[in-house]
């Protein structure tokens, strides 16, 4: 049986907090918490995914069938609808004005 995903990132922080000098630079720290960010930010997801689903709850894409892993970011704003909310308008005026496709040239997944 495969090891849970908190297992797989506990044994991976005691072998980072293992390696650690007795006064480790700032920039080991930060490498450490990005890790754990990301351990959190996967649990968050999977949990949204488990008691909700892949489908996006709200903004423009409200209803779209999404993705269950991001490569880039988190997941959870984008089914949310609150990822990248900033342009959600000009999404909206474009929609009303019939544009049929907009290309978002760095957009990861494709949200």
């Amino acid at each position: 049986m495969a090891a849970s995903l908190t297992t797989q990132y506990a044994e991976l922080t005691r072998r980072r907090v293992a390696e650690l000098a007795a006064e480790p630079s700032v920039d080991q720290m930060n490498e450490i918490l990005r890790m754990l960010g990301r351990w959190r930010s996967r649990v968050l997801a999977n949990t949204y995914l488990r008691h909700e689903g892949a489908q996006i709850r709200g903004g423009p894409f409200a209803g779209m069938a999404y993705v269950t892993e991001a490569t880039e970011g988190a997941l959870v704003p984008r089914l949310l609808g609150t990822y990248e909310s900033e342009l959600h308008p000009y999404l909206k005026a474009f929609a009303q004005e019939g544009v049929e496709a907009v290309i978002d040239v760095g957009c990861a997944e494709g949200y």
